[in-house]
């Protein structure tokens, strides 16, 4: 249902990433729009300022540069999580005692029970946390396999182009 009411908002988002992108003809897609884009959405309907969407790509990035094995990633890893656990922390006192507002996970969250009790602030922070990291990072990622496949697939190209009832958008 959020969603929903959110999708004209989200075309309009959409539509500013991809027009700098038409005009130089070209991109790295994944860096300028796969995570950017989805992030911006992201956090509009979740009631962050877009603005903040640059520092949520650098913390996904940092996040899961740790993987690796380098030790400088772990450490990046072990910084952005310091920084989003801050900037949720912040969040969530600002909207604390707040009435629930439709539509916004956190909020929700905030008002939630788990057996008559209000969710614990580390289990509140840790749902901010995961939700952040898996939601950027799996869109970005998907993003790139299907622009990866439609690139490799110019006749999928062309039925969309030719029939655009065919994507759910």
């Amino acid at each position: 249902k959020a969603m929903e009411a959110a999708a004209p908002m989200m075309r309009e988002l959409c539509a500013g990433y991809i027009a700098p992108l038409v005009s130089k003809g070209r991109c790295d897609f994944i860096g300028e729009f796969a995570l950017l884009y989805p992030t911006a959405a992201f956090l509009n309907v979740i009631g962050v300022p877009v603005s903040y969407t640059e520092q949520f790509a650098k913390w996904v990035d940092m996040f899961f540069s740790g993987f690796g094995g380098d030790p400088a990633g772990a450490e990046n890893m072990g910084i952005a999580l310091a920084e989003m656990r801050v900037f949720w922390t912040e969040q969530l006192a600002s909207r604390r005692g707040q009435p629930e507002q439709e539509g916004d996970l956190f909020s929700y969250l905030l008002n939630a029970t788990f057996d008559d009790e209000p969710l614990d602030e580390e289990v509140l922070l840790d749902m901010c946390t995961v939700l952040t990291l898996a939601g950027l990072d799996t869109t970005r990622a998907e993003l790139g396999y299907m622009f990866h496949h439609l690139a490799l697939n110019p006749e999928h190209r062309k039925m969309l182009f030719d029939d655009p009832d065919l994507s759910p958008l």
